[in-house]
C-alpha cells in the first residue's frame, strides 16, 4: 500500500462520512475501473472531471472525490477505502486478519483461528477474510497487519531449504 493511499485513507476516516457512502464509492470503482482512468487523465479538464465526480460519488464524498481527482490519485481509491476500513476497525477494537489456504477451512477451524487471534491480540472481535491460495500446497498462512504466521507446506519447504543452505 502506498503512502499516498494511507494519507488519503486516513483523511477519509477523519472526514467521518457515512460508511454506506464509502462502500458505495468503493463498489463503483470496483465495477467500473475506467472511472479512475478518466479522473486521473491529465488531458480531461478539471471541470469535466468534477462533473463526473458529481455524477459518480455519493453526496458526502464529492469534495473528497474532487480533491483526489485534482491530485491524480483516483486509481488508489480502493486502497484508500481499505485504510479507512482499517481505521474504523481500530476505533471499534476489531482485528482484521487474512487467512490464505488451499482449501476452505471448516467452522471449527475458523473458530480456532478466531480464539487464537482474540487471545494473542486482546481484541474485542476479529474479522477473518479467507482467501484461496493453491500455491501454498497445503496448510495455511495467517496475516495480521505486517505479522505472518506461516504453517503452509510451501513455507516449511522454504525453511528446510534455508536450513540446508546454511550448513
Amino acid at each position: 500500500m502506498t503512502r499516498t493511499a494511507v494519507n488519503y485513507g486516513t483523511v477519509l476516516y477523519q472526514l467521518n462520512p457515512p460508511e454506506e457512502a464509502v462502500r458505495e464509492m468503493t463498489e463503483i470503482f470496483r465495477l467500473c475501473p475506467e472511472a479512475a482512468e478518466i479522473l486521473d487523465n491529465p488531458v480531461i479538464s478539471r471541470k469535466e472531471k468534477h462533473a463526473v465526480v458529481d455524477r459518480l460519488f455519493p453526496e458526502p464524498l464529492r469534495n473528497f472525490g474532487k480533491l483526489v481527482s485534482d491530485r491524480g490519485h483516483a486509481r488508489k481509491i480502493g486502497e484508500m477505502a481499505k485504510v479507512y476500513q482499517n481505521c474504523k476497525n481500530q476505533e471499534r477494537h476489531i482485528l482484521a486478519a487474512e487467512l490464505f489456504c488451499v482449501t476452505e477451512p471448516g467452522d471449527e477451524e475458523l473458530e480456532g483461528f478466531r480464539k487464537f487471534l482474540l487471545e494473542t491480540y486482546q481484541a474485542e472481535d476479529v474479522q477473518i477474510t479467507v482467501r484461496k491460495k493453491p500455491d501454498l500446497i497445503g496448510g495455511f498462512l495467517l496475516r495480521v497487519g505486517c505479522r505472518e504466521y506461516d504453517w503452509s507446506l510451501r513455507g516449511r519447504l522454504q525453511q528446510l531449504r534455508q536450513s540446508l543452505i546454511r550448513r
